[in-house]
């Protein structure tokens, strides 16, 4: 798989690629390989995959009804080193799915770890990502929301270096079988990822499923820059649902989101200019 990744960029090779999918009889590998080839081919063909025209009609970028493989990796390449993590579709298919889309889109490709709650390594919380710095594409996104309530928590559930996707929070309605929160409960996903820093089982009760783990690299996510704290919308008050301070809050504010959203990457640059970002992304299989 790294390596139909790493062929498309050649001219030969995708209309290979694509002679595979359009004959089916050559595509006698796996049924697992050629459902990549068809999602990337639309990646590879030049502009296909308009993710702002896709947020409303996803046939403008065929990757993203892709279905996620039941096991494979994803190695990241960012501006502090790399890691990667392995996703188990079993454990939450309708967020291993949405995470695989991404992937395949390159979503977060650019995207800054914005929120990096990390002290020490006693005083941590959770890393968080997932916007493009495109504003009309993730403000687009970040409206368009998968449902969260139908799938419970997976064990080991939020531990160290798993990850979930990033959710509203609201008072329990009582709608959502998979909550059983008696403070809040986790309502919708889109783009945005947290991995988790320390043991953050508290988590689970609300619906905020794991789909995958950090398997290497952890010391590259526990060294991202965090000297901007926690985000700006976090430090107003007390938490609404702990009444508690946030000990990751700075004297100087962090990222606001609403500026993040609509003013997107040149807001980073311009205010947060030591945020590490992701650079590349490299999607594998895993050896049976």
């Amino acid at each position: 798989f790294k390596t139909i990744i790493r062929i498309l960029s050649t001219p030969k090779a995708a209309r290979a690629v694509r002679d595979t999918v359009r004959y089916p009889g050559l595509c006698f590998i796996t049924m697992f390989l050629c459902t990549i080839v068809s999602a990337l081919t639309a990646i590879s063909g030049g502009g296909e995959c308009d993710l702002a025209r896709a947020c409303s009609n996803r046939e403008a970028c065929p990757a993203l009804s892709a279905q996620s493989p039941e096991l494979w990796q994803l190695e990241y390449e960012t501006t502090a080193g790399n890691f990667t993590v392995e996703v188990h579709r079993d454990w939450a298919p309708p967020f291993a799915d949405r995470f695989f889309q991404l992937a395949l889109a390159e979503y977060h490709v650019g995207a800054s770890f914005y929120r990096v709650d990390y002290i020490n390594e006693s005083t941590n919380f959770v890393v968080q990502f997932g916007y493009r710095g495109d504003p009309t594409i993730d403000t687009c996104w970040d409206a368009d929301l998968t449902s969260n309530a139908t799938w419970s928590v997976h064990a080991p559930g939020n531990t160290r270096g798993t990850l979930s996707m990033s959710m509203n929070a609201v008072p329990n309605p009582g709608t959502n079988p998979n909550c059983t929160s008696s403070k809040y409960c986790a309502v919708g996903f889109s783009t945005n990822v947290y991995i988790n820093y320390g043991n953050n089982t508290r988590l689970d009760p609300s619906g905020f499923a794991i789909f995958a783990t950090v398997v290497r690299g952890m010391a590259v996510v526990d060294r991202l820059y965090s000297g901007y704290g926690e985000v700006a919308d976090l430090c107003q008050t007390r938490d609404k649902f702990t009444n508690l301070l946030d000990p990751y809050c700075k004297t100087t504010p962090g990222v606001n989101m609403s500026d993040l959203l609509a003013r997107g990457s040149p807001y980073l640059a311009a205010r947060f200019p030591r945020l590490d970002r992701v650079k590349s992304l490299t999607l594998s299989t895993i050896n049976s």
